[in-house]
């Protein structure tokens, strides 16, 4: 891969999506916003641009609230005070007319418990006000995540999960640099190239997940291969680290630098694999210990840099991760 290539897709900003009153701005039925510093903190690396479906559909600020009520053949978003105002059909519609800019998009940030911009743990109501159960999921959200299952999703208070937050910010990554390199166009020759750059990524969260990859890119003739080679790449993107398959990929990258180092720090790596193998120390260190000797190589492998830096680390937000326990 050509080294400005490489220079690109170490240096990207993804979009985002963000519920507009996580932003600060007052659009909620009260009147008021729900600022989330958190979220606001994403825009040191991130480009954040608001949304808020409610008056993006024509709702003033304030309004009558609305809530997800059970009907007799589906979810619908009705209004508390007056059940026979759906606006249902408006939000799907709302969707299917941003669709353009959500092909520019790699990520949404949603309201958590909005009944149309909540991910999941939604309330559902009966008409007549009963709780009928928690398990509903915004129109909005739900109808942008039927028609684009890969863009990542997260809501605000998942974010302060160093686990999910990580999680969340490696898929934007990824998704960004698909987007940028052709994302649905991508030939199947230009897949097998990302593919084999992300490998350790994957490999480090499923050895079985990378390979099941690699032969859907060697097999079938799909015209839509791009955007299932994504969507497959999403579920093992969101898995945490395996520490079995952290400690392979981690042997795998030392192989491969070898040459490079010396005999010495050759030495001294191995041996922290495997006194975290014996969960003698942590993986944090062990990944340290690597990134401080890979810092006086050369050129190294787009793979390598991918996997040492997923993603910028926020001045308030250090690398952390299940493995790494």
């Amino acid at each position: 891969m050509k080294k400005s290539l490489t220079d690109e897709l170490l240096k990207i900003r993804p979009r985002l999506f963000v519920s507009a009153c996580l932003l600060g701005q007052a659009v909620r039925y009260d009147g008021r916003h729900k600022r989330d510093d958190g979220v606001l903190a994403l825009a040191e690396n991130l480009d954040l641009y608001s949304l808020c479906p409610e008056t993006a559909i024509g709702l003033g600020v304030p309004r009558a609230p609305i809530q997800l009520v059970a009907g007799e053949e589906r979810i619908q978003l009705l209004q508390v005070n007056d059940p026979s105002r759906d606006y249902t059909q408006e939000m799907e519609t709302l969707v299917c007319s941003r669709l353009p800019e959500l092909t520019q998009i790699d990520g949404w940030i949603a309201k958590r418990n909005s009944p149309s911009c909540g991910l999941a743990g939604v309330p559902v109501y009966e008409k007549n006000g009963e709780l009928i159960h928690r398990h509903g999921r915004g129109v909005f959200s739900g109808t942008m995540q039927m028609l684009h299952p890969a863009l990542p999703a997260i809501e605000e208070q998942d974010l302060e999960n160093p686990q999910r937050r990580g999680n969340f910010l490696l898929q934007v990554y990824t998704h960004c640099r698909w987007r940028l390199l052709g994302g649905t166009s991508l030939t199947r020759e230009a897949l097998k190239k990302f593919h084999h750059c992300h490998r350790y990524l994957l490999m480090a969260r499923s050895l079985e997940g990378y390979h099941q990859l690699g032969c859907l890119l060697e097999s079938g003739k799909e015209s839509d291969i791009s955007e299932t080679y994504l969507r497959q790449m999403m579920m093992i993107l969101k898995r945490g680290e395996r520490r079995h398959d952290l400690l392979q990929v981690i042997r795998m990258i030392l192989q491969e630098v070898a040459d490079q180092l010396d005999s010495q720090a050759t030495g001294s790596i191995a041996r922290a694999i495997e006194s975290c193998r014996w969960r003698q120390t942590t993986v944090s260190v062990l990944r340290n210990q690597l990134r401080d000797n890979l810092v006086s190589l050369g050129e190294i492998d787009l793979a390598i840099q991918l996997f040492m830096n997923a993603f910028p680390q926020s001045k308030q937000q250090g690398e952390k991760s299940p493995a790494n326990q």
